[in-house]
């Protein structure tokens, strides 16, 4: 897959950005000047939730993003929550967030959701987050990323199933501690004296407040309907004087009659008839409007009666009635959590044992460790790939094995799809890494990814590659002359 050229506009400026196959370095001299963004609008354009950068509201940027990939070019137009996909074959509309994971299987060619959903967290190393996400954790926003989620994708394996109860469980453990959470309320704070007489007259208004929404909600619903027989009723007029405008004649025998509101046969009958409908429903309205007024008075009159008591008076009112076993509540979530536990590891199990995805990434990772100097670093066991101890690890070591974590995930990626991935990387220098190190990246990229497409964005203009766009933005993105 090749990003081919971008479109945006902003404020009534327009600007165009066109991709080499090969690499791209989008490049400034200073920092601050929209090389991030306009990399964060690349993914934007594809229907991710990428957050704005200082400055630009990306919802009131239009975008148009041609990109191309196994099944040939595509065009994808966005503005705000809507995109539309556009193929040689046909277009189709899409409403963001919740069409995204649809949209995403069209442009990747899979409906793996495990595999498609960990694309982004592969192939695009953000300055802020990109460059510290090892395997699991947040891109960008409030995208995620999950290698095991990955790697089960990856080997097809299903965990549908297991993932459905996990979450039926935490919405329990949940539930349960919120209980908790009202019993330990109520035993410190809560006012289980109580005034039973305030109670009771609280509960009096609760229910006329309760009768007044009712009553309010049935104005509402008679409104609406009086509107539409208006509506209906304005519409029959227009129609009839189209067709008395439009000349319409029918043929009786020889002789040709007009056909006019005049000699339409039970037009005004039936109009009579919505007509009733809709004095039937202003008497029922009025009369509702009645009991809501009535209704009213009584609430400000019980009001009157009584002490005015504050909503937290009210919840310590509430909550006291609340009869909680603390202890019965505590055990169910001590046995909610070991199954939790059980489930999780099940779930490891079924993503770990005999996985070929694993063995594979792992030798990755490790060629490339070593060809960068890393590998004293890395554990010998394969599950290391999962690591979350990368403690005591310099700027520059995290931020290399980042990089052969990251990699090591798009050539598996590739395997699967079939396709070239871009690889994304913004600001990769910085972060205790000198120019050697650099020069070493540059060097895997060009040796072993020259199919893939790659874009940089940076301060420097000075990267090795064989084959190099540079693309220079002086001002600001929306700021530089056309």
């Amino acid at each position: 897959m090749k990003f081919l050229k971008l479109k945006i506009m902003y404020r009534e400026i327009e600007k165009e950005f066109s991709f080499s196959e090969k690499v791209n370095l989008v490049f400034s001299k200073t920092n601050s000047v929209g090389k991030s963004t306009l990399l964060r609008l690349l993914f934007y354009a594809m229907g991710y939730s990428i957050p704005s950068t200082k400055g630009i509201d990306f919802t009131k940027v239009l975008c148009e993003l041609s990109l191309e990939n196994n099944k040939g070019k595509m065009v994808l137009r966005r503005s705000n929550k809507k995109i539309e996909l556009k193929t040689a074959e046909a277009s189709k509309l899409f409403i963001l967030p919740d069409e995204s994971e649809e949209l995403h299987a069209l442009i990747f060619d899979s409906t793996n959701k495990n595999v498609v959903d960990n694309i982004i967290g592969s192939i695009y190393l953000d300055q802020e987050k990109g460059w510290t996400l090892l395997n699991k954790g947040i891109v960008i926003g409030k995208i995620k990323f999950d290698l095991k989620r990955l790697v089960a994708g990856l080997a097809n394996r299903d965990i549908k199933d297991l993932e459905a109860k996990l979450s039926t469980i935490r919405t329990k453990i949940k539930k349960y501690q919120a209980m908790l959470s009202i019993y330990d309320y109520n035993t410190h704070y809560g006012n289980v004296g109580g005034n039973k007489s305030d109670g009771e007259s609280n509960d009096y208004v609760d229910e006329l407040e309760r009768a007044l929404d009712a009553l309010l909600v049935e104005k509402n619903r008679f409104g609406k309907q009086i509107k539409d027989i208006e509506l209906s009723l304005k519409d029959n007029v227009r129609f009839v004087e189209y067709i008395e405008a439009m000349k319409l004649f029918v043929k009786d025998g020889e002789k040709e009659i007009q056909v006019t509101k005049s000699n339409l046969v039970n037009f005004e009958d039936s109009q009579g008839i919505i007509e009733s409908r809709k004095k039937i429903l202003e008497s029922r309205a009025k009369i509702t409007e009645s009991k809501i007024a009535e209704l009213k008075e009584n609430i400000e009159e019980q009001n009157r009666l009584l002490d005015v008591q504050t909503q937290l008076e009210k919840f310590d009112n509430q909550v006291s009635r609340i009869n909680i076993d603390s202890v019965s509540v505590g055990r169910i979530i001590s046995k909610l959590k070991v199954e939790q536990a059980k489930v999780k590891n099940n779930i490891d199990n079924v993503i770990i044992n005999n996985n070929d995805v694993i063995n594979n990434l792992y030798f990755t990772i490790t060629k490339y460790a070593s060809e960068l100097g890393v590998s004293k670093y890395m554990d010998e066991s394969k599950d290391y790939i999962f690591t979350k101890d990368l403690k005591g690890l310099s700027g520059a070591v995290y931020h290399k094995i980042v990089f052969i974590f990251k990699i090591a995930y798009i050539i598996e990626i590739q395997k699967y799809l079939k396709i070239e991935l871009p690889i994304v990387l913004d600001s990769p220098t910085g972060r205790e890494v000198d120019r050697k190190n650099i020069e070493n990246i540059v060097n895997i990229l060009n040796r072993d990814f020259k199919k893939n497409q790659i874009i940089i964005a940076s301060i420097y203009d000075d990267y090795k590659f064989d084959n190099i766009s540079k693309l220079q933005i002086e001002n600001g993105l929306f700021k530089d002359s056309l």
